[in-house]
């Protein structure tokens, strides 16, 4: 690891920041990204929290499909699915 890099994950950590690597199937890559994209959005942050949380919290959630098309998911902004499907960028960060 490079000396940039260790500062720079040093700095993101003395932040409240934890760094997070996983694992997640090919198609459901950039669906993940979103959230994760949300979910750092401070406009949206808590709302999405907020509902995510009230989701998960009396459930275990095996499968992230099933909880993104799961209609508790009504009422939050998702991202048109054409870019997921087609695997492209382009609607999903416009």
């Amino acid at each position: 690891m490079t000396e940039s890099l260790r500062a720079y994950r040093e700095r993101r950590k003395a932040e409240g920041f934890v760094r997070l690597e996983m694992y997640v199937p090919k198609g459901e890559i950039e669906l993940v990204k979103t959230i994760v994209k949300r979910i750092s959005d401070p406009a949206v942050r808590t709302e999405w929290l907020s509902e995510l949380k009230a989701l998960t919290a009396n459930e275990t959630v095996t499968d992230l499909k099933v909880l993104l098309q799961s209609e508790s998911l009504e009422g939050l902004e998702l991202p048109d699915r054409t870019g997921i499907e087609r695997g492209t960028r382009d609607d999903i960060f416009a």
